[in-house]
């Protein structure tokens, strides 16, 4: 299998960088059950809504905000503040 470079760029979208992350040798030589893991985790970070309904996912990484990221941080924590995203890692 072919595992391309991760080439960012400022207009790339995080969803894209996740994409290129995905297809990297570096994900690659994770297991594939921490890949599993990983791909679902970072699809799920990519759809979380953040201001204005839009997905973090769809937002160009030069564009991403503090308020973007503190915002996303509610989402993903419960009301204890413990992130449920090392829930779903964990899952």
């Amino acid at each position: 299998m072919r595992h391309d470079k991760v080439d960012l760029k400022p207009n790339t979208k995080l969803r894209d960088a996740v994409s290129q992350y995905t297809r990297s040798s570096k994900f690659a030589q994770l297991s594939g059950a921490v890949q599993a893991k990983y791909d679902s985790t970072l699809q799920r970070v990519c759809a979380t809504k953040v201001q204005n309904g839009a997905e973090l996912g769809n937002i160009k990484l030069s564009d991403i905000r503090f308020k973007h990221v503190t915002y996303a941080y509610d989402r993903w924590s419960d009301n204890n503040g413990h992130l449920l995203l090392t829930t779903w890692l964990h899952a």
